[in-house]
């Protein structure tokens, strides 16, 4: 007889890496210049691994060591990472329908335990955002083709191009690739938990982004943000050591503005304050999270972009 948790790991581990890739897979097929962002790049990075991550600026790679069973592990309260992915692509009947295909795909293949959110850069053309529903912060594109962020009406300076473009994160065991993804750079990744929303008094956190914990390996105490602007740290200094310059200008102007109440329209101002209550609220991360029959909240994601 086999071993019932060996094998349910296993069945794990393949429907999350088989998740993964599918939606990656469709997405670059179809020209949408997918980035993933939140759990499933950060899972891996802890205190203790900082040191062996190799970051190169020339080939924009992050190699992350991790494991097969370490990387897709459940959460410590037992409910499965979510995936949140920005696209971008100018026609927008043509991404939702790409979108649309992904999601039937994923359920004919049986992918239906993890949540897929996906959030879309803003054309000009495209029709203008819904003030009222807008709870992230988004991604624009004006008629000059200029990057902006937005929320509300605060907006970012134009964003360098250079900071903008995808590198690759390869989670490795030993050396050995389990699965590679495109994202934000390590010098930007952790700066978009700062910007993603407007929470009065926590820096733009999500109360579930600042739970600490010790790290297994050193023994420290730290939470999630921590962790990721130590590797934010390492990519300055990576970047130093390679000869290359980063610009963040219009990246930290626009989350400290965001989280200044002058910068901010009255409905911003407002949601700032309810969401700083939410998020102290343990309903908050059980809903993001999907926890306890929450799993409807929990696909929304990143769905409210207006």
């Amino acid at each position: 007889m086999g071993n019932p948790e060996y094998s349910e790991a296993i069945l794990r581990q393949q429907e999350y890496l088989g998740t993964l890739t599918t939606v990656r897979d469709a997405y670059e097929a179809a020209g949408l210049n997918p980035l993933f962002v939140g759990g499933a790049i950060a899972k891996p990075f802890s205190l203790g691994m900082l040191d062996s991550v190799g970051i190169d600026y020339g080939t924009r790679t992050v190699h992350v060591p991790t494991t097969a069973p370490q990387y897709t592990s459940l959460r410590t309260n037992g409910t499965y990472d979510d995936m949140d992915i920005i696209v971008n692509h100018p026609d927008k009947e043509y991404v939702d329908t790409v979108v649309k295909k992904t999601e039937t795909g994923l359920k004919k293949e049986g992918f239906t335990h993890h949540f897929v959110s996906t959030e879309a850069v803003r054309y000009p053309h495209w029709p203008s955002r819904n003030q009222l529903r807008q709870m992230v912060s988004g991604i624009d594109v004006d008629e000059d083709g200029q990057t902006r962020f937005c929320f509300g009406s605060t907006t970012s300076p134009y964003v360098n191009p250079e900071s903008m473009q995808p590198w690759i994160y390869s989670m490795e065991d030993n050396g050995e690739e389990i699965v590679r993804l495109p994202s934000f750079g390590p010098a930007h990744f952790g700066l978009r938990y700062l910007m993603r929303l407007p929470i009065a008094g926590a820096g733009g956190l999500r109360g579930k982004d600042r739970i600490p914990k010790v790290d297994a390996d050193t023994g420290r105490l730290t939470n999630k943000i921590h962790t990721l602007m130590l590797l934010r740290r390492r990519a300055k200094e990576a970047a130093c050591d390679q000869g290359y310059t980063l610009d963040d200008t219009a990246w930290q102007r626009f989350i400290i503005d965001l989280q200044h109440h002058k910068h901010q329209d009255w409905l911003t101002y407002l949601k700032s304050n309810v969401l700083a209550w939410y998020w102290q609220t343990e309903f908050s991360t059980a809903a993001a999270h999907g926890k306890g029959g929450l799993e409807a909240l929990a696909t929304l994601g990143n769905k409210f972009g207006g």
